[in-house]
């Protein structure tokens, strides 16, 4: 899922990174040029797989925002340099919020936190078995 919204005059470009069909997701969003907003004017894609690659192609090594929502509504949001990759990027900001939210000291939080990944990882290797 991508498009373009427009705020103050600008326009924005923003992306689900990943996927949105699960309560957390994760969206980012990128100031467009006045030159790229003119280049979009009249893009079609054949198939979705081209969109994506075209719409992260936009955010390589841009500063961006990137965002964190439960139930589709922002939590938690900030300003990133990133990188080649966006979802590498995205897996990178969502470490950082999660390790901002977990006192060092508190374990059970560090524990509940390694068993909601263990829940996502382990599902898909018994899947792919």
């Amino acid at each position: 899922m991508a498009g373009t919204v427009m705020v103050d005059e600008r326009t924005i470009l923003f992306t689900v990174v990943g996927d949105a069909n699960g309560v957390v997701s994760i969206w980012a969003y990128l100031d467009l040029t006045p030159n790229e907003v003119e280049d979009l004017r009249g893009l079609e894609f054949d198939t979705d797989e081209e969109l994506r690659d075209f719409v992260a192609s936009k955010f390589s090594h841009r500063r961006a925002v990137l965002a964190l929502a439960h139930d589709l509504s922002l939590r938690e949001w900030s300003p990133v340099d990133l990188g080649e990759d966006l979802l590498e990027s995205a897996v990178k900001f969502v470490q950082d919020v999660v390790r901002s939210h977990t006192p060092s000291d508190d374990q059970n939080m560090k524990l509940q936190a390694s068993l909601a990944a263990a829940d996502v990882v382990i599902p898909q290797d018994l899947v792919q078995a």
